[in-house]
């Protein structure tokens, strides 16, 4: 895993890049703040193609500092507003729907 590079080609929304059985994975990572009953993520826009997305949550559990949660946004339907793009994931009672 290594911090991309948009001066080594890279889309300049990808965070991350990983090489996995051969594979290139380009992941976009989003942090998450929760608010009552939705975790709301702003993800850059437009997203590499094939890019998969990553929302981080801190202190998900709202009690412990230690506590992340990650969520896969790659199929989420993000809405675009301007420099980004922005996504709202319900919370139930087994986490985000």
């Amino acid at each position: 895993m290594a911090f991309a590079d948009p001066a080594e080609g890279e889309h300049e929304s990808v965070h991350l890049v990983s090489i996995s059985q051969g594979r290139v994975h380009r992941i976009v990572v989003a942090r998450g703040t929760r608010e009552g009953k939705r975790i709301n993520f702003a993800l850059p826009h437009p997203v590499a193609p094939g890019a998969k997305g990553i929302g981080v949550v801190p202190w998900c559990n709202g009690t412990d500092a230690t506590s992340i949660c990650a969520y896969d946004l790659t199929r989420c339907q993000a809405t675009p507003r301007g420099g980004h793009a922005s996504l709202s994931l319900k919370v139930g009672p087994t986490g985000p729907v």
